[in-house]
């Protein structure tokens, strides 16, 4: 019986898609390396086709868990109804701190606040943590506008140590209904599963491969979904722009993608591992499990450490003692970066860059659940994530490359995390405007028309660059600027090139306005 019913399955799956196959429906069944995929109408914005859980390499279990990813070739039918599964996350302090786990802090925070903190830790999915994860998601509005859009790829946040294409913030389905663009968001291995640090290989940087092959996959398939492989956009947050800053030194002669998107991230934002270090996490891990002995075996370790009765809940309950980063190889990761900088050897595709205005007050709201001392958070807002955004923009535009750079203050009612206290543009504050996905429950102001206003300039802008990275921003909504000789801050103008030292610094909501605003770069970058 249980046959007859997977082949009923798939005759009606297989029927549905010979009658999906016209352009412009809706959903339409699409021909891709890992096999046909069935899409449907996405439940926020039902004319944007949307495609979840497709997988774009092998599973990464068994032999292969702990192992480079390797290539899937399929040829059966995919379900595009739900994502995949999220790759495992790390039980650490930063993923527990949330409000709901510390209700005697309740009164401290915001209705928004405790939403805020919880999308912060990525926390919701962790019943679906499985090591089968490895999959991507399409959004796509084939229907109207270029028959060969640019395509833009989402690169998670989470400090590489969770993170998931399944949390709502990140549905890419306003910004493809609004932007004739194609948005798709990847899956990589986080942690021990992705950083493992072990020494059977060339490389323990399982993460960093994982979106390699997401991005191969894409260029290879994107075209059956509409998209123009010519034009591919890579943009993340946190840890996923610090994953693209790696990715652009790890392929300066081939990155695939035209363009790159790097938000509140770079390399110097988060440690990165020697290789001893790395290696120190792996072996004291797998000692603990029982998978080590005096002479340590690296292949005999690693067997050990793929038999399937080792399940993945052990693994992490060990792992949280541990900090699992990219680590130093040669080949994906590298210890000389200013040296490679002035070399020469980083792409030189187009760049948008910056951060949020007040990085740190969502690290600083979370101390009222950690119990650790308050610190100068100022100073973690520049130190991490503002001076580095300066220096990486001046790498770019040094060597030639179209480069723009932003800061961002939109500063919001319903994006206000303590009581009493204002959160500023805080770290994720520019993401919610990127994806219309504003929180919402009861006690949430709605946003404002200006906020509204404000992600539709935003997502206008990040589109119109990965439509024409080259020169799209110089007029966008306004005319090209002329900035050698104005003493003022320009307003109602397209975006200049950044050059260091000319006021060329975009300030996006600044006192939540929806113009350019641009001002001198050195107003910010004083304590750099």
């Amino acid at each position: 019986m249980k046959y007859l019913q997977l082949f009923f399955f798939i005759a009606v799956a297989l029927a549905q898609c010979s009658s999906l196959y016209e352009s412009s429906r809706i959903g339409r069944c699409v021909n891709t390396t890992s096999g046909e995929v069935a899409g449907h109408p996405s439940a926020k914005n039902p004319s944007v086709s949307e495609y979840l859980g497709i997988p774009f390499v092998q599973p990464p279990i068994g032999n292969l868990r702990f192992a480079p990813p390797q290539p899937y070739t399929g040829t059966g039918f995919i379900n595009g109804t739900n994502f995949g599964y999220t790759c495992p996350k790390l039980f650490t302090d930063a993923l527990s701190l949330i409000p709901v786990n510390f209700p005697n802090t309740h009164g401290n925070y915001t209705p928004s606040g405790i939403s805020i903190l919880s999308t912060f830790a990525q926390a919701g999915d962790e019943a679906r943590n499985n090591e089968d994860c490895l999959t991507l998601n399409i959004w796509a509005k084939p229907q109207v506008g270029e028959s060969k859009k640019a395509v833009m790829i989402w690169i998670y946040g989470g400090a590489f140590r969770d993170g998931s294409t399944s949390v709502p913030i990140y549905d890419g389905s306003t910004l493809v209904a609004e932007e004739d663009v194609i948005m798709v968001s990847i899956n990589y291995r986080v942690n021990i599963f992705g950083f493992s640090g072990d020494a059977t290989g060339p490389t323990s940087n399982y993460g960093m491969l994982d979106q390699r092959l997401a991005i191969e996959w894409v260029y290879d398939n994107i075209a059956n979904f509409g998209g123009d492989p010519t034009r591919i956009t890579l943009f993340g947050q946190s840890g996923g722009s610090c994953a693209i800053d790696y990715y652009s030194y790890a392929y300066p002669q081939n990155p695939i993608a035209s363009s790159m998107i790097m938000q509140s991230g770079t390399i110097p934002s988060l440690s990165t591992l020697t290789a001893s270090q790395a290696f120190e996490a792996w072996r004291n891990t797998s000692t603990t499990l029982g998978c080590g002995d005096s002479s340590y075996d690296p292949n005999a370790v690693m067997q050990c450490m793929r038999n399937p009765n080792l399940t993945t809940a052990s693994i992490l309950k060990i792992a949280h003692l541990y900090t699992w980063l990219p680590s130093i190889d040669n080949i994906l990761v590298f210890p000389d970066y200013p040296a490679r900088s002035a070399a020469g050897n980083v792409t030189t595709i187009p760049l948008l860059i910056g951060n949020t205005d007040n990085e740190a007050e969502v690290f600083a709201s979370q101390t009222l659940m950690s119990g650790k001392p308050n610190q100068n958070w100022s100073l973690l807002t520049n130190q991490t994530f503002a001076c580095p955004a300066a220096a990486r923009a001046n790498i770019s535009a040094s060597l030639g490359a179209k480069t723009w750079r932003y800061r961002y203050f939109g500063n919001f009612p319903n994006l206000q995390i303590q009581i009493g206290v204002d959160a500023g543009a805080f770290h994720i504050a520019d993401v919610y405007s990127i994806f219309a996905s504003w929180p919402t429950g009861p006690g949430i102001p709605a946003a404002t028309p200006e906020e509204i206003e404000l992600g539709r300039y935003m997502r206008g802008a990040w589109a119109t660059f990965a439509k024409d990275s080259q020169k799209g921003l110089l007029t966008y909504q306004g005319l090209d600027c002329a900035v050698e000789n104005d003493d003022e801050v320009i307003l109602h103008c397209g975006w200049p090139n950044y050059i260091p030292g000319m006021k060329t610094l975009a300030r996006l909501g600044y006192e939540n306005q929806i113009v350019t605003n641009l001002d001198w770069s050195a107003v910010y970058d004083g304590t750099c």
